[in-house]
């Protein structure tokens, strides 16, 4: 049910302030208390300001759980009748990263380098750069490109490393301490500082070692394309759930694995491969060593290329077609079972990723909904803060006192010309007497619905206690 906050009833009031029309305690949506220090009290609704006059009184601090002690002027009688779910709003926007708050001396310059870096054109030049290098690569594996474009190709590969550099020194220049925070930041830097190593590190290394360390370079130029994964918050999800799924779960699965392939292994061994039992060199050579055998068992979990290997182990002694049983029982231990309880494991990490950064994106649109709230709300009050100070700063206290002393400055042989009904003090009088009336109104209708539910609630109890009575 909606309550209504009286009006002031009083028509000497000094200051057309603000106030609520009206407040609904029972519903859903927040209803929030904007306290303007000085200037009065604000309701806003969702998103709707309603405003009534009220007069100002004496400052007083009002506690709020969200933003603390505020200074604003409010009437007790008045304040002791708002519902509970009414909340002070906090007077400033939260504040950003510490790291941007801080006072540089080239502010400009820093602020410029972090709208270029998060921008969504620098990022894509970035990717383009990135595939661009990939078609690089590809084309440095073909022995004629490279040498009929080897000038051209060490161009490009130095031009690259160039961008990447810049890339690297902007970042760490706009988050110089978050920017090694991340992962995929220090994978980057790293990348940079070893291409930047090459060539020293191959001026002081000759012969074959230099060649050796010239070939590993060359093969880490390809790790660039993992970068690809920093611009792709899918990839990073799925990333994210395959290194976690590593660290947790696949060494256990390993271990466990290695333990049962080293139990058929031994066992295998001593029917397969131990010149007692073993009927040709081919089952010796699959079983001969216990090396050997935990191989063979490998291909069993792969189960790609088992056949030959059964086929050689068919025609040993003493064992013949039995050592399919031994062949299907470990394919179904490593290949059926350990394979698929790894994938299961994976489907699962993956997935709880994905939910955890659905969340974690739902959360970051939620505060940005907040933010911009708060922003909006600060802009009302800050402007209805200005229109005040204007107000106050003119020669009445408000528009009645206005009208008072203009109708008091008039003779009685003094011509008004009335253009507008609004400018007839007569009208504006009755107008505040019309108001008064109406608040009156809606009290006496609130008070006759209050004794109307009364009523209907006593008939309703008559009648169910009437109902209750057993028949005679």
């Amino acid at each position: 049910m909606e309550t209504l906050v009286h009006r002031q009833q009083s028509r000497n009031y000094k200051g057309s302030m603000l106030n609520v029309a009206f407040l609904n305690p029972t519903s859903s949506q927040n209803e929030v208390l904007v306290n303007a220090p000085g200037e009065g009290d604000l309701t806003m609704k969702s998103s709707k300001l309603y405003t009534r006059a009220l007069g100002r009184q004496p400052s007083r601090k009002l506690k709020s759980k969200s933003s603390g002690e505020v200074d604003t002027p409010v009437q007790t009688r008045k304040l002791s009748t708002l519902p509970s779910n009414v909340i002070t709003v906090r007077s400033s926007i939260e504040k950003r990263d510490s790291s941007r708050m801080m006072t540089r001396w080239d502010e400009d310059l820093h602020k410029f380098v972090c709208t270029l870096t998060e921008s969504s054109r620098f990022n894509g030049f970035i990717m383009l750069m990135i595939i661009f290098n990939t078609v690089v690569l590809a084309v440095e594996t073909s022995p004629t490109l490279r040498y009929e474009y080897e000038m051209a190709l060490a161009i490009v590969d130095q031009s690259l490393l160039a961008i990447y550099t810049v890339e690297a020194i902007l970042r760490i220049y706009a988050e110089p301490k978050n920017y090694w925070l991340q992962v995929s930041n220090l994978f980057d830097f790293l990348l940079v500082v070893v291409s930047l190593c090459q060539p020293v590190i191959e001026m002081f290394v000759k012969g074959a070692g230099g060649v050796m360390v010239f070939r590993m370079f060359r093969a880490l130029k390809a790790l660039r394309t993992l970068r690809s994964v920093s611009f792709s918050t899918n990839l990073q999800v799925l990333v994210s759930a395959l290194i976690d799924t590593i660290r947790r779960y696949v060494v256990s699965v390993i271990i466990l694995l290695v333990f049962i392939m080293f139990l058929f292994g031994v066992v295998g061994y001593y029917l397969f491969g131990s010149n007692k039992f073993a009927a040709d060199e081919a089952a010796r050579e699959d079983w001969g060593t216990l090396g050997r055998a935990m191989l063979s068992l490998f291909t069993y979990v792969t189960a790609d290329g088992w056949t030959a290997v059964q086929d050689n182990i068919d025609g040993a002694d003493m064992t013949g077609k039995w050592s399919r049983l031994y062949t299907i029982g470990f394919i179904c231990i490593g290949h059926f079972i350990m394979t698929n309880v790894f994938i299961g494991i994976i489907i699962m990490n993956i997935s709880e990723a994905t939910e955890t950064f659905r969340q974690e994106r739902r959360r970051e649109r939620e505060l940005a909904v907040r933010r911009k709230k708060a922003f909006m709300m600060q802009r009302q009050r800050e402007d209805i803060n200005r229109m005040m100070e204007k107000q106050r700063r003119g020669n009445w206290s408000n528009f009645y006192e206005m009208v008072q002393s203009f109708q008091e400055s008039l003779n009685h042989d003094d011509y008004t010309t009335v253009q507008d009904m609004c400018t007839n003090p007569v009208w504006i009088l009755s107008l505040l007497n019309t108001l008064d009336l109406q608040d009156q109104t809606l009290e006496n209708l609130m008070n006759l619905y209050f004794e109307l539910l009364h009523t209907l609630a006593k008939m309703s109890e008559a009648e169910g206690k009437s109902d209750a009575k057993p028949d005679p």
